[in-house]
């Protein structure tokens, strides 16, 4: 399945990154208006394909393409966490 992914531009937490998929050419003025409202400002990040079983960093491909089918959309969180050490092994 094609997709159009965008990124959210601000979230409340600045280690979470959010994005919304969609299939590709779709507006996004079209989604639903509380959806909008949640997200806030979208940018375009890329078109991706995507697949059932595929195994892609941060994204379970079959949760993303079922609520695509099913609801037009998909939104994707992931959290950024950095650690330093200092232990020397």
């Amino acid at each position: 399945m094609k997709v159009d992914v965008y990124k959210v531009k601000k979230t409340a937490d600045p280690t979470e990154r959010r994005f919304l998929f969609v299939p590709v050419g779709t507006n996004i003025e079209t989604l639903p208006p509380e959806r909008r409202s949640e997200l806030g400002n979208l940018e375009f990040e890329k078109t991706i394909d995507i697949e059932h079983g595929e195994k892609r960093i941060a994204l379970n491909t079959d949760e993303a393409i079922r609520n695509i089918e099913m609801s037009g959309y998909y939104v994707q969180g992931a959290r950024i966490e950095t650690r330093i050490s200092t232990e020397v092994h």
